[in-house]
């Protein structure tokens, strides 16, 4: 019996081993971290997990706690203490006397840490040792067990991905877990003003300031302590002009934001100095304004218009002390940059040929006058010309200008003109009219307009012509971020590939029967004979008479 009793108490104990051994594995099986991605964060994550504490569970449900805490397998336990013993930040603290992970596990969770489970993540950080687990989105960490896990990025893994921050994070395991990464993505967005309302394209004519505004908002510094790196930049397209007026507000700062603006070509950044010093404003908005002029080098109609793009750099690695004084991040220095923002402004141009009424061949030498509500700087043929009485230009009837003074058969000799080489904010004040001659072809361009009325008026028409009534033209745009669709009421006008096509007629004048020469010498020698022949009859006519009598 004793045999038999042992056997069946072996059996029973091998029994209970195994079934304890199948609920150990089941309940292993649930130390699985699922993390995804956070707020505005595009980028493919590697992320580790390092357990710093480890411990036994008890309790079920939401009452499971970590008790026996000791060391885990992911820290070098003995140089994380070491430092907090020598550091003035934190022996206060961490005395001398803390020497076990159940005792400073125990600092952390009554709160009295500095600074928190968060500073703390960034302080073990630098102390870490082998992951438990890495992984795109899951971790697996039953080897390690239960306990405290830092989980944070690899180091390097976001190094070639643009709009993407780095994150790490105290995290308890005591089963399966998801969270999102805490890491924040600053974002950026760009806007035309035009009146009350903010759009992403716009229509102008060339010389016409265009009014621009890029927000943000302050991000969370969480883990940032010295340098956090914000840089703003902008670039024009070639048909821009920058006006050099920056102004930057943060809401809720009183005082003047810190910013230093560099210019290089058709680019511009806007820097702000010692940017951590606005972490406490977290959340609030980030507003900057500028304007830039479009200029004569302005794409004229077509579906590319004349693109602007901001975007932001920022410091995206909170694991990485930075120790540079500049305010601009260095090729080395961890950082993000969101995506381009771009706004878009289009303009367009009026293409006029003059051609015969009858037989349609194009004439040359008609002169043109465009004005109205939809132009201010025009250019013509390609180049804008003023009337300036100091100029060294003159107005050729073939549709050119000429520094050579012309006879009167060939143009104006009496009028001056100067060539604008930039337009910018400076000549944005032209006149808005412009006056030009149809070339050798019959064309001639008036460029750079926006939407609106505008009148086209025949000073002159070509020699043996009669002059037409004045044309009105009306242009309405739709502009988008792809495109523009330009309508126009006018005559035959048509929207070419985003330019007004305008066709104007003119005909002979009429020939009405000439008088004088040789027929009109005839006819007063005939009138004379008969005259002198009506006063001879009258004459004899009397003699006769006074002879009866």
């Amino acid at each position: 019996m004793k045999k038999k009793t042992k056997k069946n108490l072996l059996a029973l104990i091998s029994c209970m081993i195994t079934v304890l051994l199948l609920g150990m594995t089941v309940f292993a099986a649930d130390y699985k971290i699922t993390i995804t991605n956070g707020t505005n964060d595009e980028a493919t994550h590697t992320f580790e997990a390092y357990q710093i504490f480890a411990g036994t569970v008890y309790g079920t449900g939401e009452n499971k706690v970590l008790s026996n805490v000791v060391w885990g397998e992911g820290v070098d336990s003995d140089a994380l203490m070491t430092f907090l013993h020598g550091s003035a930040d934190y022996n206060t603290v961490i005395t001398s006397s803390i020497t076990t992970a159940e005792a400073l596990a125990k600092i952390l969770a009554d709160g009295s840490f500095p600074g928190g489970a968060t500073n703390f993540a960034d302080v073990v950080s630098n102390y870490l040792t082998t992951a438990s687990a890495s992984g795109s989105s899951e971790l697996n960490v039953n080897s390690a067990g239960p306990g405290y896990y830092l989980i944070k990025d690899k180091d390097g893994s976001l190094s070639a991905q643009n709009n993407a921050a780095y994150t790490d994070f105290m995290l308890q395991v005591l089963g399966d877990v998801t969270i999102a990464a805490k890491a924040e993505v600053p974002t950026i967005d760009k806007k035309i003003v035009e009146g009350s309302k903010n759009v992403e394209a716009n229509v102008a004519s060339i010389g016409d300031k265009i009014n621009y505004q890029i927000t943000s908002a302050v991000p969370a510094m969480t883990g940032y302590e010295e340098k956090y790196f914000f840089v703003v930049e902008d670039t024009l397209g070639d048909g821009l002009t920058f006006n050099d007026d920056v102004a930057v507000e943060i809401e809720g700062y009183t005082g003047t934001v810190d910013v230093q603006v560099k210019k290089s070509g058709q680019k511009f950044t806007v820097v702000f100095k010692n940017f951590i010093q606005y972490k406490a404003l977290a959340g609030k908005a980030i507003t900057i304004t500028y304007s830039a002029t479009l200029n004569q080098n302005a794409v004229v109609g077509g579906m590319d218009g004349n693109p602007n793009t901001a975007r932001l750099t920022y410091s995206n690695n909170p694991n990485i002390k930075v120790t540079s004084t500049s305010d601009e991040p260095s090729s080395d220095d961890p950082v993000g940059k969101t995506p381009e923002i771009k706004t878009v402004t289009y303009t367009t141009k009026v293409h006029l040929t003059k051609v015969d009424g009858e037989t349609f061949e194009k004439l040359a030498g008609a002169k043109f006058t465009i004005s109205g509500e939809a132009t201010q700087v025009t250019m013509i043929n390609g180049k804008i010309y003023q009337v300036d009485a100091s100029g060294t230009y003159y107005m050729l009837k073939d549709g050119s200008f000429s520094t050579t003074k012309p006879t009167e058969e060939q143009g104006d000799p009496t009028v001056k003109y100067s060539e604008v080489t930039v337009v910018d904010k400076t000549t944005s004040t032209l006149p808005i009219n412009a006056s030009a001659y149809t070339n050798a072809t019959g064309d001639i361009e008036f460029t750079g307009i926006s939407s609106g009325s505008f009148v086209i008026h025949e000073d002159e028409a070509p020699s043996g012509y009669n002059a037409i009534g004045d044309v009105t033209v009306t242009v309405t745009a739709e502009p988008t971020l792809t495109g523009c669709t330009w309508t126009v009421t006018s005559g035959n006008a048509i929207v070419d590939n985003g330019v007004i096509e305008l066709e104007i007629e003119n005909n002979k004048g009429i020939h009405m029967p000439e008088t004088g020469g040789m027929g009109t010498v005839l006819f007063y020698l005939i009138g004379a004979v008969l005259v002198l022949l009506a006063v001879t009859l009258v004459i004899t006519k009397r003699r006769v008479s006074n002879k009866e009598f």
